[in-house]
């Protein structure tokens, strides 16, 4: 649990200013702890060994924007060392909240969906979270499909959102053979019916 709340803190860290990043981590007393360097391909891979590996975990879905408490539900997460993360059984309810009408019951009889995307290291990165072994990636989710009954259902994802009045963007991250990543749903198609969504789909795992 101490390790989970770890994470948490890190990740809201990560969503602030580069200020904060000396408080959230604590200070190595080197005047570029704070600094930004060009990342090798060896810390790329670095990076990315780190990540890979199967998760167990929970899946966390706000019904909408006033929500303090969002839901959550048992999940698995696999990454891999190609850079490819597959969430595989995630259940409809996670999202179905978002339709109205009678798609909803038509979503929640598929029971469950797959996700999948690419994760990106980025070119440069700060020099304090790489030595403490936090590490964060750009994530690239694919257009997510399933069907439900005799309608397809597609998940489209946005690549920024405001959220509590917070810019949200789409990362991933591990820390301690821990997972964390940030999904940003746009909306959700049942058949030829859109439904708008603009809400955070937050995946949490450790190995």
């Amino acid at each position: 649990m101490k390790n989970f709340k770890s994470l948490f803190t890190l990740m809201c860290c990560a969503l602030l200013a580069t200020a904060s990043f000396t408080s959230c981590l604590g200070s190595d007393n080197n005047d570029d702890s704070n600094n930004y360097k060009k990342l090798t391909p060896t810390e790329k891979t670095t990076m990315i060994t780190a990540l890979s590996g199967n998760y167990k975990g929970k899946v966390y879905s706000y019904k909408n924007i006033s929500e303090s408490k969002p839901d959550s539900m048992d999940i698995m997460i696999r990454a891999a060392i190609d850079s490819t993360i597959i969430i595989p059984n995630i259940p409809t309810k996670a999202i179905s909240k978002y339709i109205t009408s009678d798609d909803r019951e038509l979503v929640n009889q598929a029971k469950t969906f797959t996700i999948k995307a690419n994760v990106r290291t980025p070119a440069t990165y700060s020099t304090q979270f790489f030595n403490k072994g936090y590490y964060q990636f750009i994530i690239i989710p694919t257009t997510t499909t399933f069907s439900a009954g005799s309608k397809n259902v597609t998940i489209e994802y946005a690549n920024q959102l405001t959220f509590k009045q917070v810019v949200l963007y789409p990362i991933c991250e591990s820390f301690q053979n821990q997972f964390g990543c940030t999904l940003l749903i746009k909306s959700i198609k049942v058949g030829n019916s859109t439904y708008d969504v603009n809400l955070p789909l937050r995946f949490k795992g450790k190995k």
